[in-house]
């Protein structure tokens, strides 16, 4: 079997005479520490992952439901609990999108799901405390389930359920299914109780007449306000006021890019709010409001929208609105909204002074919480992120450690909200920060952090992060370029002639690019040394790798007695010299001679100023002395890890299972 080798090559000071050198990350007292659980990413995950009900139970936590397969890394499909502390799974889950939930007088919980986007095959299903039940199944168009007295509603746009004729509305009170008497073709999208009934919200289907809502009294209909639009989320205030949200437009709002909210007057007519929210996009035109909570005179509403008002005040996906304020954004500017159908708050739960939202979204307020989440009433976010080492990383790859902080990046959608495409660009500074997605190259493959803080990251180009957007630093394909950043504020990357096999060191200063010589090959890892530039380089011969120096007149000089075998990374430490990865040993290079360094063996490494550490199934130290276990539980498969100060980050373990998980000394 042929074995692609790495060959190195050592790069002398620049012909223009500018020294590189990178900073090494300093070593704290790595000898006793513990894995700390901060690191761990938030929120459930999946292919276009999203939270569409909350539901508080006593003694239990908060039950999640929605279209997920996992949270932290461990598999929980569709519902999930959250005990303030960790999540946990309902026994198998639900299958397809739970959309709704509610809970029983006899303590059982009841979901309503669907097995298809169009609601062509929807189910309700009960959890008696162990496992679940499916009730119905295959039945058309569940939008909801709503416990009310005596029994459960369940609501949609189907025409019989449990072999009874139902026109969208049915009541199971544990024995029998009863209907309440609407027209054919109702549409119910909400149901609330009230103290002598329910009012139902949608296309309500009235003898000779079809409106926006209407309540049942337990013998008759009657109609609530006049018709303003398919009413999706019925709620009454604390002043006793209805409040309804959907997709609400004329003739309350005559312009169609605002509306989605109603309040209905003391003369029972649905009136408009201050300009309602805006419209979701270009691509569709129908404002719309998704979920409403109340504190005090305060009206907290969610849903896909970018702003609300007329001003109109930026407030993504998550808002509120006072009599005496108006519209103000809740956690300015809102939510990190994600790509795809309908992302923002899909339901708001009012936990005592706090708020618990749950939709589509990679953050809330400038901290990363995928798609669930607890608010102060000041904007304040915690994100649930539980007790748990692995992340819901798909495929971090590039660690990058100054200031204090850690820049996680990867190819695909690694850091939060995964599955969701938001951003693949993070910082952890004790909380998750992410990045606007705008501007930032695809298929991230390396990440390096300049000495102002800025991140730079490489994939299908290169970019910076300058304040608010991405600058590109260069056009090229730049998939699998390493990255190096020094104390001057350069970065030095490659570009690759694949059709030639040769590669180009470019390095980048204050918008200014320079070419440092071109060779033969992929240059795979760039490292600083004694003020020269290391380029680690791929080849497909299993020979020993070779170094070049490279002078300021511009000749390339081998140098003798590289190690044999394939390099599978390498870094730099002062205390060690240049050090290489082969066939999990570790080999280091002092500027004249090789010398082996014994250690178990390792899938990753990362040089600090005192040593190296290393990643494979355990997680150890090496220093100019010997080599000494931190922990052994990582479980082997590390990708990547990083220094930083008193804390590693190690990108993957625990049995290979993609993920990110941080040691922190004692």
């Amino acid at each position: 079997m042929v074995r692609r080798a790495l060959l190195l090559i050592v790069v002398a000071a620049c012909a223009d005479g500018a020294a590189i050198v990178a900073q090494a990350p300093v070593c704290g007292d790595l000898s006793n520490g513990h894995w700390d659980e901060r690191m761990v990413l938030p929120g459930p995950a999946g292919v276009d992952a999203r939270v569409n009900a909350l539901l508080a139970v006593p003694d239990l936590g908060f039950v999640v439901g929605g279209s997920f397969d996992s949270v932290l890394g461990e598999p929980m499909y569709g519902v999930a609990v959250w005990n303030g502390v960790h999540w946990a799974p309902m026994g198998a889950g639900l299958p397809g999108s739970v959309v709704s939930l509610a809970r029983g007088d006899d303590g059982g919980i009841w979901a309503a799901g669907q097995l298809t986007p169009d609601f062509t095959a929807s189910y309700l299903a009960r959890w008696d405390g162990h496992a679940w039940t499916m009730v119905t199944a295959n039945v058309d168009s569940i939008a909801g389930v709503t416990a009310i007295g005596g029994g459960i509603a369940v609501y949609g746009s189907f025409a019989r359920i449990g072999g009874i004729a139902a026109n969208g509305l049915a009541v199971w009170d544990g024995a029998a299914w009863t209907a309440r008497g609407l027209e054919t073709a109702s549409r119910v999208y909400t149901v609330a109780q009230t103290t002598d009934g329910l009012c139902a919200g949608g296309a309500i289907g009235l003898p000779g007449d079809v409106r926006s809502a209407a309540c049942w009294n337990g013998s008759a209909w009657a109609p609530l306000g006049q018709s303003v639009g398919t009413v999706e989320v019925l709620s009454r205030a604390p002043d006793g006021h209805w409040w309804a949200g959907g997709e609400i437009t004329a003739p309350l709002y005559p312009d169609t890019l605002a509306g989605g909210i109603a309040r209905l007057d003391d003369d029972g007519a649905w009136q408009p709010v201050d300009g309602g929210v805006l419209t979701a996009n270009a691509f569709d035109q129908t404002p719309r409001v998704s979920a409403i909570a109340f504190n005090g005179d305060e009206v907290i509403v969610g849903g896909p929208f970018p702003g609300v008002g007329a001003g109109p005040v930026v407030a993504r996906g998550l808002a509120r609105w006072s009599p005496s304020a108006g519209w103000t954004a809740f956690a300015p500017p809102g939510l990190e909204l994600v790509t795809g159908f309908d992302s923002g708050v899909n339901a708001i739960l009012r936990n005592g002074p706090r708020l618990v939202v749950g939709g589509a979204f990679a953050g809330v307020g400038g901290i990363a919480a995928s798609n669930v989440a607890s608010l102060s009433n000041e904007g304040v976010v915690t994100p649930w992120a539980g007790r748990s080492a692995l992340a819901p990383s798909a495929g971090a790859i590039a660690v990058a450690a100054a200031h204090g902080r850690v820049l996680i990046a990867g190819p695909s959608r690694p850091i939060i909200a995964t599955g969701l495409a938001p951003t693949t660009v993070a910082w952890f500074d004790g909380r998750w920060h992410g990045f606007a997605r705008a501007g930032e190259p695809d298929d991230i493959r390396a990440a390096a952090v300049l000495p102002d803080g800025s991140p730079v990251v490489s994939g299908e180009f290169i970019a910076r992060r300058d304040g608010d957007s991405w600058e590109r630093l260069s056009d090229a394909d730049t998939r699998d370029t390493p990255l190096l950043a020094d104390v001057d504020g350069a970065i030095y990357f490659r570009v690759r002639d694949q059709a030639a096999d040769r590669s180009t060191i470019t390095r980048w200063r204050d918008g200014a690019t320079a070419d440092l010589g071109t060779l033969d090959g992929e240059i795979l890892t760039l490292l600083a040394f004694d003020d020269r530039l290391i380029a680690v380089m791929r080849a497909d011969d299993t020979g020993p790798a070779r170094l070049f120096v490279r002078d300021p007149g511009g000749t390339w000089t081998p140098i003798p007695d590289a190690p044999p075998g394939p390099v599978a990374a390498a870094t730099v430490s002062p205390a060690l010299g240049v050090v290489l990865l082969i066939d999990g040993a570790l080999t280091a290079w002092d500027g004249g001679a090789w010398r082996a360094l014994p250690t178990y063996p390792a899938t990753a490494i990362a040089g600090c100023d005192r040593g190296v550490v290393t990643a494979g199934e355990d997680l150890g130290f090496r220093d100019a002395a010997h080599w000494r276990v931190l922990d052994r539980a990582i479980g082997g498969g590390a990708a990547a890890i990083a220094v930083s100060g008193n804390g590693i980050e190690v990108v993957g373990g625990s049995g290979g299972q993609p993920g990110l998980r941080r040691w922190r000394a004692d």
